[in-house]
């Protein structure tokens, strides 16, 4: 545990330096669903993987994996063995900009704490055990990521009145896959 709390602070110290970032083209339907698949073999719930848009996103795969990893850890742990929801949906919210949302059908987060929730030890129920939970560093792992992207994190209320939490990943650099060039032959004579 130790081990793990001294590379989180090593991380977050390092994500203040230039260095922080090695990004390159992601192909992103390969990333994501070989990560989706990676995350689902770590615990016993109901994982689902919306579409993901055909392109590239310019980014650190590292670093993004990680923060997907870290919002999907959060999730896990706060949705019931077998038959809680963790579901990851990716999609263009505007131009060259993605969004990874990240939605569990656990207690969620309440309104209060939703900005609180990514600073470095913020932890919104106190009473649990350090030991059962981390440390409180997965989260503003997560902000140091997106900050390092020129991206934003932020956790909302699910859609359509659901219950759970929505964690919103967004990051610049989206490209969408050329169209497929479609050959027309001229009818012959």
């Amino acid at each position: 545990r130790i081990s793990r709390l001294v590379d989180d602070l090593l991380l977050l110290a390092q994500a203040e330096h230039g260095d922080f970032l090695r990004p390159e083209r992601i192909e992103l339907t390969t990333f994501v669903e070989q990560l989706w698949d990676g995350i689902s073999l770590t615990a016993e719930r109901n994982f689902e993987l919306g579409p993901v848009p055909d392109g590239t996103l310019f980014a650190d795969p590292d670093r993004v994996a990680q923060a997907l990893r870290n919002l999907a850890g959060n999730a896990i742990r706060e949705t019931a063995d077998a038959t809680g929801l963790v579901r990851l949906e990716v999609d263009e919210v505007a131009p060259g900009r993605l969004r990874f949302a990240v939605i569990d059908d656990g207690p969620g987060i309440p309104v209060a704490e939703r900005e609180r929730v990514f600073e470095r030890f913020h932890r919104t129920d106190p009473a649990r055990s350090r030991a059962a939970g981390g440390a409180g560093l997965g989260l503003a792992i997560v902000r140091a990521i997106a900050d390092a992207h020129h991206g934003e994190v932020h956790a909302t209320d699910p859609r359509n009145g659901g219950t759970g939490a929505r964690v919103e990943l967004l990051l610049p650099g989206y490209q969408h896959a050329p169209a497929p060039r479609r050959t027309v032959r001229a009818p012959v004579v």
